[in-house]
């Protein structure tokens, strides 16, 4: 069962990065509202994930500029671009896999009560979390892209 989990993740990883590689500059900072920013929308993916898998190690861009605010709080000026997200993704993307590799899934859930009573219901929220707002980011890119983005749900299997 490990083994379907983390497969399920490393699909999610390979959707979210050809999503985020699919819109131009100005699109990725500058589309949607408010918070729903392609830009904003991916660092909160990326934030929630180190949350709920208890990875504390900073976001570093790969200019070497480190964020340490929430995403509802950066400037314009200071949004990760598309390749911040991507290179941030990676990190994330192994620390995720090592956490799933060593979690103990039918322990108790002291930590994230809302999510459920066993560390399996923080993985099982985290991923419904996660494709939740994948499918943001994607409603942007078929707006932006006119209804005709490529479908990376089944491009990616």
């Amino acid at each position: 069962m490990r083994e379907e989990y983390i497969n399920q993740f490393r699909h999610f990883w390979r959707m979210f990065e050809k999503i985020v590689s699919d819109f131009d500059a100005h699109t990725w900072i500058h589309s949607g509202f408010a918070l729903t920013t392609p830009a904003l929308v991916a660092f909160h993916i990326l934030q929630s994930t180190k949350y709920y898998s208890g990875d504390s190690s900073p976001f570093v861009y790969e200019s070497g500029r480190s964020i340490a605010t929430d995403s509802g709080k950066l400037e314009t000026r200071d949004l990760p671009s598309k390749e911040d997200i991507i290179y941030m993704m990676q990190s994330v993307k192994s620390n995720t896999e090592k956490w799933l590799r060593n979690i103990k899934f039918e322990a108790d859930n002291n930590d994230y009560k809302w999510t459920g009573l066993t560390r399996l219901s923080v993985v099982l929220f985290l991923i419904r979390h996660s494709q939740f707002h994948l499918g943001e980011i994607n409603a942007l890119l078929n707006e932006y892209k006119n209804g005709k983005a490529e479908d990376h749900y089944a491009n990616t299997v």
